[in-house]
């Protein structure tokens, strides 16, 4: 039986790519990633923007509700660089907050 992330990556994939994300990695890892289980239960990444012409060095955009999004602010440097780990690479070069009410 093969596994179920498998399945789940080939079911999300096309969505996912719309929205700049080459893999769910990110969305499924959100709670690991932030390593703060309060802030990843209310913030979660929407999009990813690349540059003309490059898939690294983006910008994620995360949705969060209000005032965590400060306190989110301050985790970017770690955010970046557990990206950045997961993937082997700079995905990530910046993130933009948005704040949901």
């Amino acid at each position: 039986m093969a596994n179920i992330n498998y399945h789940i990556d080939k079911l999300t994939n096309s969505v996912f790519r719309k929205k700049g994300f080459a893999t769910a990695k990110i969305i499924m890892e959100w709670e690991i990633i932030l390593d703060n289980p309060r802030l990843a239960r209310h913030s979660h990444p929407f999009k990813i923007v690349y540059p003309a012409g490059k898939n690294v060095e983006g910008t994620l955009y995360i949705k969060a509700s209000g005032a965590l999004s400060l306190e989110l602010q301050q985790y970017e440097p770690k955010i970046i660089e557990k990206i950045a780990t997961y993937f082997g690479f700079k995905a990530i070069s910046s993130i933009k907050i948005i704040h949901e009410h």
